[in-house]
C-alpha cells in the first residue's frame, strides 16, 4: 500500500473547502432571496393599504385589509402607518 503524499493530501483538503464555501454562498443566496421577496410583497401590500385608505379613508372596524396572491393577509390600523402581515401579529 502507498502513502498519500503531501501534494495530494493539500488537493483534497482544497477540494474539500471549496465544497464548502460553495454550500456556504448557496445557503446565503437563498437567504438573501427570501429577504427580497419579502420586502418586495410588503412594499407590494403597502401601495395597496395605500390605495384602498384613499378610496375609503374611515373603515367601518377601523383597519384597512388586503390579501395577496399567496394568500398572506395585511392590514394597516387606522391610528398608524405601518403595514402588518397578519401571520405576524402576536395577540396578548
Amino acid at each position: 500500500m502507498r502513502a498519500f503524499s503531501t501534494v495530494e493530501l493539500l488537493v483534497v483538503i482544497s477540494i474539500i473547502a471549496i465544497l464548502i464555501s460553495i454550500l456556504n454562498i448557496a445557503e446565503t443566496m437563498d437567504s438573501q432571496k427570501e429577504e427580497i421577496n419579502k420586502a418586495n410583497s410588503k412594499a407590494t401590500a403597502t401601495q395597496m393599504l395605500w390605495m384602498e385608505r384613499m378610496d375609503d379613508p374611515n373603515p367601518v372596524r377601523g383597519i384597512w385589509e388586503w390579501e395577496d396572491e399567496n394568500g398572506d393577509v395585511w392590514v394597516m390600523f387606522r391610528e398608524s402607518t405601518r403595514v402588518h402581515n397578519m401571520g405576524d401579529i402576536v395577540l396578548p
